[in-house]
């Protein structure tokens, strides 16, 4: 028997950021969890929305919790931007905290959400090993988030660490997953807060046995291995006359990988000054983009099981950087899904 979020009981969390816009409830089925958002965005959020997953009937796979989707519930703000999505990676991990920063007014311009950042949790009671997805927009006014230690733990956060914008961070209680989001939006989105609900509770052979693994006898085959990690540091130079380098640094992925990669893009300690990486495919698809990382900082993208990518950079004006991307370096981690 499974202890499940019931959407009349969920735990409502107040708005946090902007004060426009219409408020709209986004939440997910009864029995399910949000697992991910997508939407739109440009140089800020037009429209999000949060991407669900349920938990199955029976726990034949393993007697272990995992979930099943994805459902896209409609995103509630503007029509304009490109489409952005950002899942949990795996089928056992769903959403525990957000943190997003707002662009600075000015210009005709009002405070709208920026970047986003997501704490996927495993969606046991343990909740442990947590990951972090980002969700960017085009122009990162903000120059970046929290670290994931910040997120995980929900520190208080008084203000952006680069002075003027304020950040904002909000988490489910103790033994609660989000099942749903709460905005405020217009043509843009202006303010997000979470809808939380019960984590669920593992069946009772989970409990007692831990996580069971199915042997060769079961299952009547082996099961075939993960691929290991792939560790690689890049070097680039770039012959452009501005901030975005027109060289890009190949990385190779081996096959096996059949829920993607998860690639952790880090900017070595030696850098001097910020710099974004964007991760892209075949016929220039874009896979995913960090925020601007300082040195020594990471972010991570969502690839699906390919052979290559291209990864290529972007730099802003600061410390060794004076309006020019001469070169970049990046330390990549790729690990299965």
């Amino acid at each position: 028997m499974l202890l499940v979020a019931d959407p009349a009981f969920a735990r409502e969390m107040r708005i946090m950021g902007g004060s426009g816009g219409a408020e709209y409830t986004m939440r997910c089925k009864a029995g399910s969890y949000m697992t991910g958002i997508h939407g739109r965005a440009g140089d800020w959020f037009d429209a999000i929305g949060p991407i669900c997953k349920s938990l199955p009937t029976n726990f034949a796979r393993a007697n272990r919790l995992f979930l099943v989707g994805p459902v896209f519930v409609a995103p509630k703000g503007g029509w304009n931007g490109r489409t952005v999505n950002s899942p949990c990676s795996g089928d056992d991990r769903a959403v525990k905290s957000i943190a997003f920063n707002l662009t600075e007014p000015g210009g005709g311009r009002g405070r709208y959400v920026d970047n986003i950042e997501a704490v996927c949790a495993k969606i046991d009671i343990r909740m442990d090993n947590p990951t972090v997805i980002t969700i960017p927009t085009n122009d990162d006014l903000t120059g970046g988030l929290a670290t994931a230690a910040e997120k995980y733990f929900y520190k208080p956060v008084s203000g952006f660490r680069g002075g003027g914008v304020p950040l904002f961070s909000q988490s489910c209680p103790n033994k609660e997953l989000a099942v749903g989001i709460r905005v405020r939006a217009g043509h843009y989105v202006d303010g997000i807060g979470l809808i939380c609900g019960a984590a669920p509770t593992p069946p009772a052979a989970y409990k007692k046995i831990g996580r069971a693994i199915p042997t060769t006898k079961k299952i009547g085959r082996a099961l075939p291995s993960a691929p290991k990690p792939v560790i690689e540091k890049l070097n680039v130079n770039c012959t452009s006359a501005g901030q975005l380098c027109n060289r890009h640094a190949r990385f190779a992925l081996p096959s096996g990988a059949p829920n993607g990669w998860l690639l952790v893009l880090r900017a070595p300690a030696g850098h001097c000054s910020h710099v974004k990486y964007y991760v892209r495919g075949g016929g220039n698809f874009e896979y995913g983009r960090t925020a601007f990382l300082a040195p020594g900082q990471a972010g991570t993208v969502q690839v699906p099981d390919v052979q290559t990518v291209q990864i290529g950079a972007q730099g802003r004006l600061g410390g060794c950087n004076q309006g020019r991307l001469g070169g970049w370096s990046i330390e990549v981690t790729a690990r299965a899904n």
